[in-house]
């Protein structure tokens, strides 16, 4: 699980009942010298949603080995 902290410009794409991602990108923005954002994180979608946002902290809060 992940938890993203203080998410800003939010932009959600394509929602619906089933949602296939293709990728999580987390690029680091601090060098773009933004007041409270750190990071851009984008959900790429293969089937459903789409999904961009700015936040302050990204925390992974568990991991599930598979």
């Amino acid at each position: 699980m992940i938890a993203f902290r203080e998410v800003v410009q939010l932009q959600l794409e394509a929602f619906g009942a089933q949602n296939v991602l293709w990728g999580l990108h987390i690029v680091d923005i601090r060098d773009r010298q933004l007041e409270r954002q750190h990071f851009e994180v984008r959900f790429a979608g293969g089937h459903g949603l789409e999904s961009r946002f700015q936040c302050r902290a990204v925390e992974v809060l568990s991991v599930t080995p598979i």
